[in-house]
């Protein structure tokens, strides 16, 4: 998934579920940044403390992205949960959409007392639990199980817009090539063979596997994202009855939603215009049934701004209510708890 949901879409989940606009932002932000962050080296502070910054993830041309120790610190636990399935090692490390696996993990991080990082910790929750239902069926490692035949990737629209033109079809083939390349240059980690195609919302789509039997995959991204939101709201009210003291107003129920819900969804534009169209649905009322509410736009720079003072500064203390320091504090907690805890409990054993 790409920013329209895991800021717009998360965001709005939140407040629907009668969360405040704080708790709701620093929830947004963080599942957010958990793909913005590619920050790797260590803070030292004048006072002797230190801090690791650990990234989250890898930009595309990243070289870390063909490191094996680096895929399994990295996409593994945040973007390609395991589902533990299968008889194969590689079967096992697919990701499968809501698996016992991340229904665990949920009720884990929901189940603890975070203090001042545990809406951060729910951002991250909520950044892996939906990539379970657009990067399901490929895994975090660079792998041939994740190989795809390229001229086999086709689109049946979907939505409402652009798909239906020449140009659609013209960016349908130069996607096919840049899925080609990725998979090369990454030696098949995680989608890269079929591009960003799990990641439009709007889509309607099939391939096939290299490797893993014929017949085409059918994909049906709005059906798959409308119950990834269903699913997100459920969180964010469970979290919210965890802690009333972060609770607003009255929780919307999902079924009230949902008809706006998917018309957001079946927007097939850029991911611009899918983030503006969250944003007008809030704005106007037509999400929340006449319950106006502003989702502010994602800028990541008050936290990068956080990172530079974590490299100046001398006193330690003086990062400590950083949201950005909750959110590496988030992501430390969840790297360790899935890898060496929820991950061997499932006889899987990543890094």
């Amino acid at each position: 998934m790409q920013l329209d949901m895991h800021y717009y879409g998360t965001y709005a989940m939140a407040y629907a579920a009668g969360l405040n606009e704080e708790t709701a932002r620093k929830i947004a932000m963080s599942a957010q940044f958990v793909d913005d962050n590619a920050e790797e080296r260590p803070c030292d502070f004048d006072d002797g403390a230190m801090l690791q910054l650990r990234a989250t993830a890898h930009h595309c041309k990243q070289i870390e992205n063909i490191n094996a120790d680096d895929q399994r610190q990295v996409w593994v636990p945040f973007h390609f949960l395991p589902g533990a399935e299968g008889a194969s090692y590689e079967e096992r490390l697919m990701c499968r959409m809501n698996s016992p696996v991340v229904q665990e993990l949920v009720a884990h991080h929901l189940g603890l007392r975070a203090g001042r990082f545990s809406s951060a910790l729910i951002g991250v929750l909520a950044h892996v639990f939906a990539d379970t239902y657009s990067h399901y069926g490929f895994c975090g490692i660079s792998c041939a199980a994740n190989e795809v035949e390229q001229d086999s990737i086709d689109f049946h629209g979907g939505g409402s817009g652009k798909e239906c033109t020449l140009e659609s079809f013209c960016e349908k083939y130069t996607t096919q090539c840049a899925a080609f390349f990725a998979e090369q240059l990454s030696g098949a980690l995680g989608h890269g063979g079929v591009a960003t195609y799990p990641d439009q919302p709007y889509l309607r789509w099939e391939f096939d596997y290299e490797h893993r039997g014929k017949g085409p995959k059918e994909r049906d991204n709005q059906k798959t994202f409308l119950e990834a939101c269903r699913a997100l709201h459920g969180i964010f009210v469970r979290y919210g009855h965890e802690h009333p003291e972060l609770a607003a107003g009255a929780v919307h129920p999902f079924d009230d939603i949902e008809d706006a819900v998917k018309e957001v969804l079946r927007l097939a534009d850029e991911k611009e215009a899918r983030c503006d169209a969250w944003t007008t649905q809030a704005a106007d009322g037509s999400l929340l049934g006449g319950d106006r509410f502003v989702i502010p736009a994602y800028d990541p720079e008050p936290w990068n701004e956080g990172i530079k003072l974590m490299d100046d500064t001398r006193d330690s203390s003086q990062v400590l209510n950083l949201d950005v320091f909750h959110f590496y504090q988030a992501a430390a907690l969840h790297r360790s708890y899935v890898l060496r805890q929820l991950l061997p409990k499932y006889d899987l054993v990543v890094a």
